[in-house]
């Protein structure tokens, strides 16, 4: 039930989690599904298995799977019993920095990295970028703009507005980040750089720039920059970007 995942987990629930796509797999692909036994759940996890043989993650990176017991640190393994999805395992739970296991004689071989080097946990991106900002307690806060965007902050009680912002755990086993991620950011950026129809793109990110230095702000116009899916503040499939307060 949803109230129960969202006690456990502690953060959104949805497509994009990795459990439903486990399910998915199995609904609707079955012949792959009966061929997975091990599911990896970032970037820097499948460099590392392929770099050590080890199958690992980050807390930070396994909190928004759908499957990361929070308060507990540890998987929610006893769902993939109740889903059928018994003969998944999950990567280890490492903290980032930790050694994870050395370079196999087959990935020296294919990197030019030395056999027997030292690999160690990664981290996600979102706790990095947190780390990375020097934001050590409630009272400080950050914006992070690129392709998708968020606002972070580091908090030691849970949320329970409205807003169905995500946690992400940290190291100091008192706080934890709290984080409103955004999909559409810099990629609207990019969509409105290309109307003004500048074949370099260099050129259409300048014009842009000038434009905006040159123009009065109008507090009466607002853009919602709903143009692909979005999961916060309202979580939707169907894009509907809008300008409201447009005028002559």
């Amino acid at each position: 039930g949803a109230d129960q995942v969202a006690q456990i987990t502690r953060n959104p629930f949805n497509g994009a989690s990795v459990l439903p796509k486990i399910m998915h797999l199995r609904d609707h692909e079955p012949d792959h599904f009966q061929r997975t036994t091990r599911v990896l759940v970032g970037a820097q996890d499948f460099i590392i298995f392929r770099l050590t043989g080890q199958a690992v993650t980050d807390p930070t990176t396994a909190a928004t799977t759908g499957m990361y017991n929070f308060e507990a640190g540890c998987w929610a393994s006893e769902w993939l019993t109740t889903l059928g999805l018994s003969h998944i395992s999950l990567p280890h739970l490492y903290e980032a920095g930790d050694c994870v296991g050395q370079v196999t004689t087959a990935a020296a071989e294919m990197t030019g990295l030395d056999h027997g080097l030292s690999v160690f946990c990664g981290l996600g991106d979102a706790a990095a970028t947190t780390l990375g900002a020097g934001v050590t307690d409630s009272s400080q806060s950050y914006a992070y703009l690129g392709t998708s965007a968020w606002v972070a902050t580091l908090a030691n009680t849970f949320h329970t507005g409205p807003s169905p912002l995500f946690l992400l755990p940290c190291t100091q086993a008192e706080w934890h980040i709290r984080i409103g991620p955004i999909s559409n950011a810099g990629s609207v950026h990019r969509w409105a750089v290309h109307l003004l129809g500048k074949d370099d793109e260099a050129q259409g990110y300048a014009a842009m720039e000038s434009l905006v230095s040159s123009t009065a702000t109008d507090a009466e116009v607002l853009f919602l920059p709903y143009l692909s899916a979005e999961r916060l503040p309202v979580s939707t499939e169907k894009p509907q970007g809008s300008f409201l307060g447009l005028s002559l």
